[in-house]
């Protein structure tokens, strides 16, 4: 405690010996951190595709008939179909 027409001597009160405290992530910040970790870790990519919703729901029932995941097909079809050696 200090006098009270000291003006120079800073009260220990008034400093801030941590420094600011940096701001919590928002739940979509931990999601996006988590993902990019995911994809950093797996070597997997994302790609988004519009078709038609016949095709998709017909894809849809034909991975849910084999218990097939729908990017794993898709990535078989596109290393067997398009990516092959010719």
């Amino acid at each position: 405690m200090i006098a009270a027409n000291d003006k120079k001597t800073l009260d220990i009160c008034e400093m801030d010996l941590a420094g600011p405290v940096p701001a919590k992530p928002t739940a979509r910040e931990l999601a996006k951190a988590r993902a990019e970790r995911y994809k950093a870790r797996h070597g997997v990519a994302a790609m988004t595709v519009n078709i038609d919703a016949e095709v998709l729901a017909a894809f849809e029932a034909y991975c849910a008939a084999k218990d097939r995941k729908k990017s794993a097909e898709i990535e078989r079809l596109l290393k067997t179909q398009l990516l092959r050696k010719r």
